[in-house]
């Protein structure tokens, strides 16, 4: 007995739950078929709950509906024309065009779904029937009706959109004094939801509707001015008519931009063109599908470039713009910035190019002002400089000093953009200054050893020969000195000042040469050697710098680093030692020892140019890291070992 309330309980909320179709069964698997005035209409999709016909809220749009769902809240809402519905899943109430509304069954909300009983679109005007037995849903309207009319400028070109609830069979027509365009719908009616186009647009004052006559609905747009149409038809079976509208030509006028003046042509929508160069000195412009809104103009020019510019109806679909050019070639072009406009600019000649005498940038001068855009692409070492709306002649090229390596001029688009590509040889700053006319901008690198001062000290020389070669006899103080010279070059190159504690074959003692750095004052002390060892086996780079020195031993790390990759030597370690041109140094002082004599095919490689060439280079670009800020990839622990075989200049001071 106890237990009946329980059950009572139940069996009332199941009852209650299946008459407002709120069950929690997930739509039965079957084939509903759908038709709307009796023609088939797959584009709908429909389910079955308890029994009862349900049509998915997404698939409305194809009766034109518009839809909106909310997951989260479980919300529907459905518009036909001006007329508006809110269902909630679960429940038997809803408000329609603002009014609470009443139904038997309810809204079912399933994963992503949601799911209408087609009672629910009886205030719409749209009736239905159930054939359970067959699984037919039968949708009717009470009438063939034209739901919604709006202007649509999201497609390629602006078209006044009809949605009707049947095929539109109509017939379009202008009127003039004053200007309309008038539809005729055959078997089409007022809806009393109609839903107009709302105020005014550049086409038309207003829209309206009205039964011209029974079976004949008109609809009038009362234009601004007479606009040129086409009717498409494609849709038409499906209760939706398009009819698109000439672009506008609002005309053309001169414009101050910051580099120069420029025509603009402006239009409510893109409009398609097409460039005629009639004469040197005439540009005619033709745009199509065009209606130019008032009358035709002409106008005096900019007293530059342009001489005049006039503009036309030169027929019913085309607008002519001409333009009387002064001088030189222009540049015609849809604005990036706003696609409803067309401008016409002249190009900018490139007159010349020419490099600074420094090796560290280049001067470019036009006949008219510039825009220069400038970035790394996309190696640091690469600058690319885009000049819009220029002419330039092809070039190309290698520099034999300063910051760039290799050059080339190349047009993109002719008349449109010219690109200058540089290939740098390091990475460097740069800026950008501009004449006030604009026509001259000269591009300044800033070295990477900008300001730096650096003294080499080439080891050895005069009666002090340094290690000599058991082949060939090679003379330390001789490549040392040869190196020293290349690496100079080098880093003056990368915008360094360089001196050295020789310049020939001259004993410099070793308190001269640090005293020398430190009185300049210098900011980096290198001191350049060749090693030897009496085991001819021992080969390899090592770098030296004095304990304790923690900026020093960063820049012996990417010494070491860059000599042991570039000239494929073994890389015997960065290491700290007492030497005396080190320890007396009052700045980052590091001493290279670049290969062994001592080891036949280092000698052999010492005796080359290229080998020589390749390792001032490897040290050059260890310094321009340095001045950067870098370290070594894999820096090597210091250690206290000191060269194999100690020379005069490299011994420690008692």
């Amino acid at each position: 007995m106890r237990r009946r309330p329980l059950f009572f309980f139940f069996f009332l909320v199941l009852s209650l739950t299946r008459w407002c179709g709120l069950g929690w069964a997930a739509a039965q698997e079957r084939d509903v078929r759908i038709t709307v005035d009796a023609k088939p209409f797959p584009s709908l999709k429909g389910a079955v709950f308890q029994r009862e016909p349900y049509l998915a809220l997404k698939s409305l749009v194809h009766l034109h509906a518009e839809t909106i769902y909310d997951p989260e809240k479980g919300t529907a809402t459905i518009g036909f024309g001006r007329y508006k519905l809110l269902l909630t899943a679960g429940s038997c109430e809803a408000i329609f065009d603002g009014r609470p509304l009443r139904g038997a069954r309810a809204p079912v909300s399933e994963g992503e779904e949601f799911w209408v009983p087609p009672a629910w679109l009886a205030p719409f005007g749209l009736k239905y029937s159930w054939d359970e037995k067959n699984n037919i849903l039968a949708l009717r309207w009470t009438r063939p009706y034209l739901l919604r009319v709006y202007l649509d400028k999201m497609g390629p070109e602006p078209r006044l959109v009809l949605e009707g609830t049947s095929p539109l069979r109509a017939t379009v027509f202008k009127l003039v004094q004053p200007d309309r365009l008038v539809v005729d719908l055959e078997g089409c009616y007022l809806y009393d939801g109609l839903a107009l186009e709302e105020g005014a647009s550049e086409y038309f004052y207003r829209l309206r509707a009205a039964q011209n006559r029974p079976g004949v609905l008109r609809l009038v747009a009362d234009l601004r001015q007479p606009v040129g149409f086409r009717v498409d038809t494609a849709e038409a079976a499906d209760g939706r008519l398009g009819i698109s509208l000439h672009r506008l030509v609002f005309g053309a006028e001169i414009v101050r931009e910051e580099t120069g003046s420029a025509v603009v042509i402006r239009t409510n929508h893109p409009v398609p063109w097409q460039q005629v160069q009639a004469a040197p000195d005439r540009l005619l412009l033709e745009l199509e599908p065009a209606t130019l809104v008032g009358p035709a103009a002409i106008l005096p020019g900019d007293g530059e470039w342009c001489r005049g510019i006039s503009y036309r109806q030169a027929t019913p679909d085309r607008v002519k713009v001409e333009i009387l050019l002064s001088r030189g070639e222009t540049v015609v072009e849809t604005s990036a910035a706003d696609a409803t406009k067309i401008v016409v600019r002249p190009a900018r000649s490139l007159a010349r190019l020419a490099w600074r005498e420094d090796g560290h940038g280049l001067v470019l001068t036009a006949d008219r002002s510039l825009e220069i855009s400038a970035r790394n692409d996309p190696d640091p070492t690469r600058l690319v400089l885009t000049i819009p709306y220029a002419t330039a002649a092809a070039e190309q090229g290698e520099r034999p000093r300063g910051t760039v390596k290799r050059y080339r001029v190349q047009p993109i688009r002719p008349g449109n953009e010219v690109e200058i590509v540089l290939e740098l040889r390091y990475e460097a700053q740069f800026r950008l200054e501009t004449s006030p006319d604009r026509r001259r901008v000269e591009l300044i690198f800033t070295p990477p050893l900008a300001g730096k001062t650096i003294v080499l000290d080439p080891g050895h020389g005069g009666i002090e020969t340094g290690a000599i070669g058991r082949v060939l006899g090679l003379r330390e103080k001789e490549v040392n000195l040869d190196i020293a010279f290349r690496l100079k070059a080098l880093l003056e190159e990368a915008g360094a000042v360089v001196q050295l504690t020789r310049v020939d074959d001259t004993y410099v003692p070793l308190l001269a040469r640090a005293f020398f750095a430190n009185r300049l004052p210098a900011d980096i002390f290198l001191s350049i050697h060749a090693n030897a060892h009496n085991d001819p086996n021992i080969n390899g780079v090592e770098v030296y710098y004095y304990p304790g020195r923690e900026e020093a031993g960063r820049l012996a790390g990417l010494i070491l680093e860059e000599m042991a990759g570039t000239l494929g030597l073994f890389p015997r370690g960065a290491k700290t030692s007492d030497f005396a041109v080190l320890r007396d140094s009052q700045l980052v002082a590091v001493l290279v020892e670049v290969a062994f004599l001592s080891h036949p095919k280092e000698e052999e490689a010492l005796a080359t140019e290229d080998f020589r060439a390749r390792a001032a280079s490897a040290i050059a670009r260890a310094m321009i890291r340095f001045a950067r800020g870098e370290r070594a990839k894999e820096e090597t622990p210091p250690t206290g070992e000191t060269a194999p075989e100690e020379r005069e200049d490299q011994a420690p001071s008692p």
